[in-house]
C-alpha cells in the first residue's frame, strides 16, 4: 500500500482554500445573495483563482489579494445600510465620512472584519517567505501563462476572461447573465468601472414628458387652493423623522405629543408619504423636495450638479417676491450645499457660522438653539419669505444628553439604538413645539404655513436587533415599506383644515403639492409629482433601498429584486402585507424605470437651463440631442 504524505506546504495550501472559501461565502450571505448562488460562488472562487495562478511571485497576488478583500469589506458594510453595493460614483462622499464617524461605528458590525482575516494573514505569510529573497524583475512580469499552469488553470482563466469582456461589452445578455453581473463581486465593480468611464447618459421615453405637468392645471381652482397665499412660508427637514411615532405611545407615553396635536388643527396630514432619494441621503431629499425631480443615483445630486440651473420651489417664491434663505447648523460646505444653494434659489445660506454654538447634541448645534436663533433671523427678513430650516440632533446614532430625554425606556430598551430613537424622536418634537412658540410670541406665526416631513429613515430594518426591537413596537415585520414611510404635515393656522389625506405620495410631491396650496396658478417649470390634496392615484417610484424599478402605488409595494430579474422581485399590501401577484405590477415597474431614466436625462443634458435660459423648447431640446427616446430599463 502506498502511504501518501502531506507536506507543511500543502497543509497551508489546503487551510488557506478552506478559508478563502469560507471568506467568500459569508461574502454573499452578508450580501444577501439567493439567485444563482451556486455559479456566482464559483466565477468569484475562479477569479481568486487566477489571481494566485497569475504570478510566479505570489507577493503580488497576495498585495491584490488584499485589495479585493478590503473592497469587500467596504462592500459589505455599505450594503448593510444602503442595501446596494459600493459604487465608484460615490468616492467623492467619502471626504464626508469624518462628519460621521459615530454612523459609520454602527453601522460597521465587528463580524464584518471576518472578510479581512484570511487576506491578511495570506499577506503576512508571503511577506515572511519574501524576506528571505528579493523578487526579480522577469518574477514580476512573469504573468499568465507559466509553464506551471496545468491545463485546467488555462481553461479556468480562458472562461473566466470570457465571461467578464463578453458581459462588460454586452455581448452576452440573459436573465443567469444579468444575474451573475449584478452580483458576482469582480464582476460587478469591473462592470461598474466600465460603466463609470463610458459615462453613457440615459435615454427616455418622449411620451414621458406628456405625463409631468398634466394634472396639477385641472385642479387650480378647487377646495383648498390658495390658503396659503401671500403668507410666509416655513419648511422645516427633520432629520431620521420616521412616520412610525406619530400618534403613536410608547410604554404609556406619547412620543410626539405636539405633532398629534398639531395634526388634528388647521394642518394636512400625509400618514402614506415616502422618501425618495438617489445617491445621497439628507441633501438629496431637500433637492427632490425643492424641485420635483428625480436625484442623481451616481452621487449625491448637490456635489454632481452644484452649477446647474433648477426652477424649483426657491426660484418659484421668488419670482413672486418672497425672499428665500436656508438655514442649518452645520458645517458651510457640507454636501455641497453652500455652492448648490444659489442655483437651487436660495438668497442666503444661514449655516454654522451664522449660529452661537451654545448647546451641542449629537453632530453639532442642538435643534432647540437652532430654533431659537433662526427665530432672530426670520425677523429681519424681509416679508413674504420662505424659511428652509434643516434639522441635525436626530442624527445616527441618537445619542441625546440625559437632560433631554423625558421619555421612560422599558429596561430592554436601555442603550439600544431603538430606544436612542425614541428619546430623539421626542427631543425634536419639544423642539418644533418651543419654535411655534416663539414663533407666535414674535407675531410670525398667524401669517405663516408650516411645512414639516421627515428626510429619510432612522431605523435601518436590515439591522438584526433594531429589525427585532421595531418590528416588536409595530406588532407585525418591519420592512422596507415601513422604513421608508416619513411623515409630511402642512399647518395652517386658522385655516380650518383637518385633513388625513392617505393617497400614497412621496418627496416628489412636495412641490405642486405646496404650490397649490400657496396659491400657484401655473407651477412653471418641469416637474414628476402629483398634488396630493386632490390626486386620485399616488405613485411613489424607487432606486435606493428598495432597488430602480422598485415602486409604491395604490397600496401595493413592489420591490425589485437585486439581481435586476423581474421575475424573481416581490409585492405586497402595504396595510395587510399579504403577497401580491408581480405579474400585476410590471406597467409599475415600468413607469418606475422610464421615470427615473428621464429624471437622469434632465438634469445630465441640463434640459432646465436650456428651456427656462435659452428659450429653448422641448423639441428643438430633442433635435439637438438626437436621442432616439428609447426605453433603458
Amino acid at each position: 500500500m502506498k502511504i501518501i504524505t502531506l507536506e507543511k506546504k500543502d497543509l497551508l495550501k489546503a487551510f488557506a482554500a478552506i478559508c478563502i472559501f469560507t471568506k467568500v461565502t459569508l461574502y454573499y450571505h452578508y450580501m444577501e445573495v439567493s439567485h444563482n448562488y451556486i455559479y456566482i460562488l464559483i466565477m468569484t472562487l475562479a477569479y481568486i483563482a487566477m489571481v494566485f495562478f497569475s504570478f510566479e511571485n505570489k507577493i503580488y497576488s497576495a498585495i491584490l489579494y488584499f485589495i479585493f478583500s478590503v473592497i469587500m469589506f467596504l462592500d459589505v458594510g455599505y450594503f448593510s445600510y444602503f442595501n446596494r453595493n459600493l459604487s465608484v460614483d460615490m468616492i467623492e462622499a467619502f471626504g464626508f465620512l469624518d462628519d460621521v464617524t459615530d454612523s459609520i461605528l454602527e453601522v460597521v458590525k465587528p463580524k464584518f472584519f471576518l472578510i479581512l482575516v484570511d487576506s491578511v494573514l495570506i499577506l503576512l505569510y508571503f511577506i515572511r517567505q519574501e524576506k528571505r529573497k528579493f523578487p526579480t524583475h522577469d518574477s514580476f512580469i512573469r504573468i499568465y501563462p507559466s509553464p506551471k499552469i496545468k491545463y485546467i488553470k488555462s481553461l479556468m482563466l480562458i472562461l473566466v476572461l470570457t465571461f467578464l469582456i463578453l458581459s462588460v461589452s454586452g455581448q452576452i445578455e440573459g436573465d443567469v447573465t444579468t444575474s451573475i453581473v449584478n452580483q458576482e463581486f469582480f464582476s460587478y465593480h469591473i462592470s461598474d468601472i466600465a460603466n463609470y468611464l463610458k459615462n453613457e447618459q440615459n435615454v427616455c421615453y418622449k411620451e414621458s414628458f406628456k405625463q409631468i405637468n398634466t394634472e396639477y392645471q385641472r385642479h387650480v381652482g378647487k377646495e383648498w387652493f390658495g390658503i396659503g397665499k401671500d403668507k410666509n412660508l416655513i419648511v422645516i427637514q427633520v432629520e431620521s423623522l420616521q412616520d412610525f411615532v406619530i400618534n403613536k405611545t410608547y410604554n404609556g407615553q406619547q412620543i410626539t405629543p405636539f405633532l398629534n396635536a398639531l395634526i388634528q388643527k388647521d394642518s394636512f396630514y400625509f400618514p402614506n408619504y415616502f422618501q425618495q432619494l438617489g445617491g445621497g441621503n439628507t441633501s438629496d431629499a431637500e433637492f427632490v423636495t425643492h424641485n420635483s425631480l428625480y436625484a442623481s443615483f451616481k452621487s449625491y445630486t448637490y456635489s454632481l450638479y452644484k452649477n446647474s440651473y433648477f426652477r424649483g420651489l426657491p426660484w418659484i417664491l421668488k419670482e413672486k417676491g418672497y425672499q428665500t434663505a436656508a438655514f442649518h447648523g452645520y458645517k458651510k460646505d457640507f454636501w455641497c450645499r453652500a455652492q448648490a444653494y444659489p442655483n437651487q434659489g436660495f438668497d442666503e445660506y444661514y449655516c454654522e457660522n451664522s449660529f452661537e454654538l451654545d448647546e451641542v447634541v449629537g453632530l453639532g448645534l442642538s435643534d432647540g438653539s437652532f430654533f431659537n436663533q433662526s427665530i432672530d433671523h426670520l425677523k429681519n427678513m424681509q416679508q413674504p419669505y420662505y424659511g428652509f430650516l434643516i434639522t441635525l440632533s436626530t442624527h445616527h446614532p441618537y445619542i441625546m444628553p440625559e437632560e433631554k430625554k423625558m421619555i421612560k425606556l422599558k429596561d430592554g430598551d436601555e442603550e439600544s439604538i431603538f430606544g436612542n430613537y425614541i428619546h430623539a424622536a421626542n427631543y425634536i418634537d419639544q423642539c418644533l413645539e418651543a419654535f411655534v412658540k416663539e414663533l407666535k410670541a414674535n407675531g410670525l406665526y398667524e401669517n405663516t404655513v408650516i411645512a414639516i416631513y421627515g428626510d429619510h429613515f432612522g431605523l435601518n430594518c436590515k439591522d438584526e436587533k433594531v429589525n427585532k426591537d421595531v418590528s416588536d413596537f409595530l406588532g407585525f415585520s418591519y420592512y422596507y415599506d415601513e422604513m421608508m414611510n416619513i411623515p409630511l404635515i402642512i399647518h395652517v393656522p386658522n385655516s380650518k383644515a383637518q385633513e388625513t389625506i392617505q393617497t400614497v405620495g412621496g418627496h416628489i410631491d412636495f412641490l405642486p403639492t405646496i404650490a397649490y396650496l400657496m396659491g400657484i396658478k401655473n407651477l412653471d417649470t418641469l416637474f414628476f409629482g402629483r398634488n396630493l390634496i386632490h390626486a386620485n392615484s399616488g405613485f411613489v417610484a424607487s432606486q435606493t433601498y428598495m432597488l430602480k424599478g422598485s415602486f409604491i402605488q395604490d397600496g401595493i409595494v413592489f420591490e425589485m429584486s437585486r439581481d435586476g430579474i423581474f421575475s424573481n422581485s416581490k409585492a405586497w399590501d402595504l396595510e395587510t402585507k399579504k403577497p401580491v401577484d408581480i405579474n400585476l405590477c410590471e406597467e409599475g415597474y415600468q413607469k418606475s424605470v422610464d421615470d427615473i431614466n428621464l429624471g437622469n436625462f434632465l438634469l445630465e443634458n441640463e434640459i432646465l437651463s436650456k428651456i427656462y435660459q435659452n428659450g429653448q423648447t422641448l423639441q428643438e431640446v430633442f433635435k439637438m440631442d438626437n436621442h432616439s427616446f428609447e426605453s433603458d430599463s
